[in-house]
């Protein structure tokens, strides 16, 4: 509420300034207590919010205005404002890191495939996304290739590389939805636009594209 650090004391060593307070009193007489909400529903995190020690005593105060309707609607502003700040950091980091992994696709020494990756693209995925056929198509040629993006990922010494990375994806796709209104289908082909200066691969397939048909089947947010 008054965007006080709640990290640290000012003195550079880290310690916990937080405290977690009730939106729902969680006794009878607590402020803002409702008798129709039990013990185990009023703790969820749903129904608590961290403050500073200040502004818990002052929603909690004998003469407190604060409503747990206010509350509620506080805490929702703030953890949206949150996850702006992480979709910008993640998007940075990831395409950042998708330009890694096409570059090295790029540059990588030919292999022969282990096994038949001979791909059908994931229709289920591409239909609940209103992927068009020309997209069905782009997916298919990237994920005849996209094995040895998981080979990449595998072999990185940063176990949480991969993680990263589709996050980051996810966030960005998600971000374009939601910021751009745009579709499954916009969203992909504008992260291709973006990549369009990357390098191509094997048979002059944009390695970008492979990274992505990757990250298609693999990233969550197209499940959604």
């Amino acid at each position: 509420m008054c965007r006080r650090d709640l990290i640290g004391d000012g003195s550079g060593a880290e310690s916990n300034l937080s405290e977690m307070a009730h939106m729902r009193g969680a006794r009878a007489g607590s402020k803002r207590h409702d008798p129709n909400i039990g013990p185990d529903a009023v703790n969820k995190h749903t129904r608590l919010i961290l403050l500073c020690p200040a502004c818990h005593a002052t929603v909690d105060g004998k003469d407190s205005k604060y409503t747990a309707d206010m509350l509620e609607e506080i805490k929702s502003e703030f953890e949206a404002r949150a996850r702006k700040l992480v979709v910008r950091d993640l998007g940075v980091a990831s395409l950042a890191e998708l330009e890694v992994v096409a570059k090295w696709m790029a540059t990588a020494p030919a292999a022969e495939p282990e096994g038949d990756y001979t791909v059908t693209a994931p229709l289920k995925k591409i239909r609940k996304n209103g992927l068009s056929p020309t997209a069905q198509t782009r997916i298919g040629t990237g994920m005849s290739k996209s094995h040895l993006v998981g080979r990449y990922v595998e072999a990185q010494p940063d176990p949480m590389f991969g993680g990263r990375l589709e996050e980051g994806f996810g966030a960005i796709c998600q971000s374009l939805r939601e910021k751009e209104g745009l579709d499954g289908e916009d969203a992909l082909f504008r992260l291709l636009d973006t990549g369009a200066d990357m390098p191509e691969v094997g048979d002059r397939t944009p390695a970008v594209l492979v990274v992505l048909a990757y990250l298609f089947e693999e990233c969550e947010v197209f499940e959604r």
